[in-house]
């Protein structure tokens, strides 16, 4: 871990950061990023790519990915695991027609 000077340690936190982010993901210029497009094709769902001006980061761009989805038996999992004691059922469905009713 980097050792944190007594002054102005958020900003040099954030600029730590940064170089560690850059060291990870694509960098390319903003005459390049306008030019070819198509270099975002070449991004894998979920990676990163640093839009850089006069050589400062100056945007960010994550390619999105499919949405995974989930079935019914992992939300069911996922809610026990979250509330550990078992309440009554409720229908949202009929509490929310029943209101639109009255």
């Amino acid at each position: 871990m980097l050792p944190l000077p007594a002054t102005g340690s958020t900003r040099w936190l954030h600029r730590q950061w940064l170089t560690v982010m850059l060291d990870t993901v694509k960098t390319i210029t903003t005459r390049e990023f306008f030019h070819s497009p198509g270099l975002l094709k070449t991004l894998h769902p979920g990676q990163s790519l640093v839009v850089t001006e006069n050589g400062e980061p100056s945007l960010v761009v994550t390619k999105a990915g499919k949405r995974p989805r989930r079935s019914i038996e992992d939300l069911e999992r996922e809610a026990r695991q979250i509330v550990k004691r078992q309440g009554p059922k409720l229908n949202f469905t009929k509490m929310i027609r029943d209101m639109d009713s009255k």
